[in-house]
């Protein structure tokens, strides 16, 4: 693939960890193995128990790259709100801990905003992976704006660690429903498809996403469904989300 030549633009890539000592060696090393290099990488231990913390400290010695947040558990949706009013990046990258971004990711999608300046964010497909990272299956994404449109009420359009973002646009949608502690990014996706900010998803997959028993998808299926139901209540009533009272520093 073609190096881009845009080597100036700085991406985030952001990743909250809660306990994924078995998962995020791996995860790390995906993100730090990039084609395209020039990025920080905000990685936010939320009050983690096992030994995570030492694994990504370990990590950040050797990379500069990493900026770590050591905090008490505020849980992912706060944590992810308070991290993104620290960032000044143009574009964000989610990553979750127990997941691995292909080494073209990073690159592969800041080419399609390059190519487009309508467009505000960008998912991709998955390869769906067993404990071992054995291949389950791939996913398939809605690749236009128009059929995201259409069929945003049967699923989530996107896959939340493989969207890459504007953050100047998710900024001014008020950024993750504080009141969602589970099925945020699908609020959250939905406020971007009611303000008609351009969308779409690369069909080809990016990002591995493990399927495990501590998995919140799997976990917290129930609690999942619950918000799901009320992100599409809350799109009908045109709800959006004031966060003028967070605050916080710039990293």
């Amino acid at each position: 693939m073609t190096k881009l030549n845009h080597k100036k633009i700085q991406i985030t890539v952001l990743m909250s960890v809660y306990n994924q000592e078995k998962y995020l060696k791996a995860s790390i090393e995906s993100i730090l193995k990039q084609t395209y290099s020039n990025f920080k990488f905000l990685i936010i231990n939320d009050g983690s128990t096992d030994n995570s913390i030492k694994i990504i400290k370990k990590f950040k010695e050797k990379d500069q790259r990493i900026k770590l947040i050591n905090q008490k558990n505020f849980g992912l949706t706060k944590t992810l709100n308070n991290s993104l009013l620290k960032i000044t990046s143009k574009y964000v990258a989610r990553m979750d801990a127990d997941d691995i971004s292909h080494p073209e990711r990073l690159e592969k999608q800041l080419e399609e905003f390059l190519k487009n300046n309508k467009l505000v964010l960008l998912g991709t497909a998955a390869r769906y992976v067993d404990v071992n990272g054995k291949e389950l299956f791939k996913s398939k994404q809605l690749k236009k704006y128009t059929d995201i449109k259409r069929f945003k009420y049967y699923a989530s359009p996107f896959i939340a660690p493989s969207v890459m973002f504007k953050l100047k646009d998710f900024r001014n949608l008020g950024f993750f429903n504080p009141t969602f502690k589970y099925s945020q990014d699908y609020d959250a996706w939905l406020r971007f498809i009611f303000y008609n900010k351009e969308c779409k998803n690369l069909n080809i997959p990016l990002i591995d996403i493990r399927d495990h028993n501590n998995n919140i998808s799997n976990k917290y299926k129930k609690e999942q469904g619950i918000f799901s139901l009320t992100a599409k209540q809350l799109y009908k009533t045109r709800y959006k989300v004031d966060i003028r009272k967070l605050k916080s520093k710039k990293i």
